[in-house]
């Protein structure tokens, strides 16, 4: 049960986490001007940004379960995400606590600061490609297909999914598998894959 939950947040977290690094990528790509004019207005002024303290705070209360998540079952990568991204949370903290010297860095390239931002967008553009293809994995790895079963005459039951029939008698399309050798669970159609087993204990043959 919390094997299934926790596969379930680790596709969740994935997806967001994906998504935002793909969307914030692709922006700053596009259109790095808006994200810089925030950030030399911010290096005007002694204060931090909020919007970035407030996304560093989300990522970082959404990455702690995931960390104690992963060693339920334990999986490396799982882990090794989690602490990528408390390192990210923890390098973007540190500069936000240091925000009276790192913005005299950034008055300092806002010449270059276009290209600064659209080398990073061209990082979070690969790195949120690489989350989503492993939500992709993870979802295939713990998805359980759902398997109809039907109940066919006498004790017969068929797994049409799969074109299988156990124990049936009659035309069926597939195989069918006989548990013991009576006729009437043979199937009539000629061409009908059979797989069968022999009674046991064997009964002894007739001089």
């Amino acid at each position: 049960m919390i094997e299934a939950f926790t596969a379930k947040w680790f596709i969740f977290y994935y997806l967001a986490l994906g998504s935002l690094l793909l969307a914030t990528g692709a922006g700053l790509l596009w259109r790095p001007g808006p994200l810089k004019d925030y950030l030399l207005e911010a290096a005007s002024t002694d204060r931090y940004p909020r919007g970035l303290r407030r996304l560093f705070s989300w990522i970082f209360f959404f990455t702690l379960p995931g960390l104690v998540f992963s060693f339920i079952p334990f999986s490396w990568t799982e882990l090794l995400l989690s602490l990528w991204s408390l390192f990210i949370v923890y390098i973007g903290g540190v500069q936000l606590l240091r925000w009276p010297e790192f913005r005299y860095l950034l008055r300092s390239r806002k010449f270059r600061l276009d290209r600064d931002l659209r080398k990073g967008g061209a990082v979070m553009v690969s790195a949120g490609l690489v989350i989503i293809l492993l939500a992709y994995f993870k979802d295939a790895r713990t998805s359980i297909p759902v398997t109809a079963i039907r109940k066919g005459s006498s004790h017969a039951i068929r797994l049409p999914g799969y074109g299988v029939t156990l124990d049936g008698s009659g035309a069926h399309e597939g195989h069918t598998f006989i548990s013991h050798a009576h006729a009437d669970h043979l199937p009539r159609r000629s061409g009908a894959g059979r797989r069968g087993r022999p009674s046991w204990p064997p009964r002894p043959r007739r001089a």
